[in-house]
């Protein structure tokens, strides 16, 4: 059983992780006893990495996606990024979503179909300040190779909210509703 979610301030006893900023940290069941509580994002000072998702994978382990603004040049714009975790340890961080572009990706789901994992999640476009804005569905897959294609916008642009997506595969299909 693998448990994440987003962590800040200092643990019982002095600082685990440091004072400013928001991360995803995880811990393991395995054989009934819980292992100690890990790091699965970067410990840098003054990010944000927050909302985990996850969904397991083949043969144990599993994959966790999350937001982040590390890297970005606006601090409350995110991006996504996810990457394996497994007996052995936590994988490479893996880019879902680009840094630095007009949108801040947020809210993601994942779901899982054998080795393929697909994320999908909203965006809001930064430079958009009337209203509700603008917000996109968008898409990624990563392969069984773990390799992620490039996104794609499942919705058309417009000022509506699309928010909260979903999705599921069916018969062969991605279904993604929002």
């Amino acid at each position: 059983l693998y448990v994440a979610w987003q962590a800040s301030g200092w643990t019982i006893g002095g600082e685990w992780w440091p004072q400013v900023g928001t991360f995803i940290v995880y811990r393991v069941k395995a054989s009934g006893t819980w292992g100690p509580i890990q790091a699965l994002s970067p410990l840098t000072h003054d990010t944000s990495h927050r909302l985990p998702k996850a969904v397991p994978m083949p043969g144990g382990g599993a994959y966790v996606a999350y937001q982040t603004n590390e890297n970005e040049t606006d601090t409350t714009s995110f991006h996504l990024v996810g990457r394996t975790v497994d007996a052995s340890g936590v994988g490479p961080i893996e880019a879902i979503s680009p840094a630095g572009d007009i949108f801040s990706d947020e809210t993601v789901q994942l779901l899982a179909d054998g080795p393929r994992v697909v994320a999908v999640w909203s965006a809001r476009n930064t430079t958009e300040f009337l209203g509700e804005g603008e917000w996109q569905v968008w898409a990624s897959e990563r392969s069984a190779a773990g390799v992620w294609s490039q996104p794609v916008e499942v919705t058309e642009r417009s000022k509506l909210a699309n928010l909260n997506p979903t999705a599921a595969f069916y018969r062969g299909a991605l279904w993604v509703a929002w």
